[in-house]
């Protein structure tokens, strides 16, 4: 199979990198600092949070920029807490909520009790919540990998982006069969065929912010010909993300890295790099690549 470079119309040896700011929306540390980095530093794409407290707020500074809708169904802090958009999702007997009334904390409860009606209920509600608001929605990705990790909810991640012709995030299949998980497998493979994502995926671990800088550079001159998605956490520094996140400190090595740090640049330049956003993919899929 091609490439999704390929499939775009580069050529067999191009490296192509996405950098995404996931989690726009969560807080308002989060809402500036992607912005941030998406008009004036190395961010090309971003993931909204379309649930959160500062997801309005996010619409509004991101007018116009490449933002694609992050579905969202956990709500993962301790004390800073969302739920469902829909009635559907709210009922207790959805399984979407905890005890509180809240989104769970992790997937596991959700692959566990969810109805996956529920949950495609939501996930729709996000999308057209998004486009009621003149999001440009440029592609789909999932937080926390909850409708990527399970069968029922991977089907409608997909039919989503198949319905909204959306590019949307996925994990590699070779992975995937190493885990035992050959039925995710397959569905992936049969949405690569058909809609269009990243050939390769590399991320910004949330912990030692001290060594993040390294582990950047070292990601990027490692790429491999194709597009790469690198996926990073972006966050103001400021008494509002520290009450939130335990990880603060790397959500604000990650807002430098992308606004700040010559050795990123310089490494992306040096290798021969073409940053690009998701929107060049959807205009792809959407001409039929």
């Amino acid at each position: 199979m091609s490439t999704t470079a390929e499939r775009l119309g580069y050529p067999a040896d191009a490296k192509l990198l996405i950098v995404n700011g996931d989690d726009i929306g969560m807080c308002h540390a989060a809402n500036v600092a992607t912005v941030a980095g998406l008009t004036r530093g190395l961010l090309t794409a971003a993931s909204l949070m379309v649930p959160c407290p500062w997801a309005l707020e996010a619409v509004e500074l991101a007018a116009g920029l490449d933002v694609g809708v992050h579905l969202t169904i956990t709500a993962e802090w301790r004390t800073y807490r969302w739920g469902p958009m829909t009635a559907a999702g709210r009922d207790p007997h959805s399984g979407l909520v905890d005890p509180e009334g809240c989104y769970w904390h992790r997937g596991a409860p959700i692959h566990e009790h969810g109805d996956p009606r529920a949950a495609r209920a939501e996930a729709e509600a996000q999308v057209e919540w998004a486009l009621a608001r003149g999001v440009d929605v440029t592609k789909l990705d999932d937080h926390m990998g909850v409708f990527g990790s399970h069968p029922d909810f991977l089907v409608i991640y997909v039919d989503l982006a198949r319905r909204y012709r959306l590019p949307l995030r996925l994990g590699a299949e070779r992975r995937l069969v190493e885990r035992g998980q050959s039925a995710l497998a397959e569905v992936v493979m049969a949405a690569r065929a058909e809609l269009l994502a990243p050939d390769h995926m590399a991320g910004l671990p949330l912990s030692e912010p001290e060594r993040l800088e390294g582990f950047m550079i070292q990601a990027i001159r490692g790429l491999k010909p194709g597009v790469t998605e690198f996926v990073l956490h972006a966050a103001a520094a400021g008494d509002e993300l520290t009450a939130i996140a335990p990880d603060a400190a790397a959500r604000v090595e990650a807002h430098r890295l992308v606004v700040a740090s010559e050795p990123v640049r310089r490494a992306v330049e040096t290798e021969g790099i073409k940053l690009i956003g998701y929107r060049e993919l959807r205009e792809a899929l959407r001409a039929g690549a």
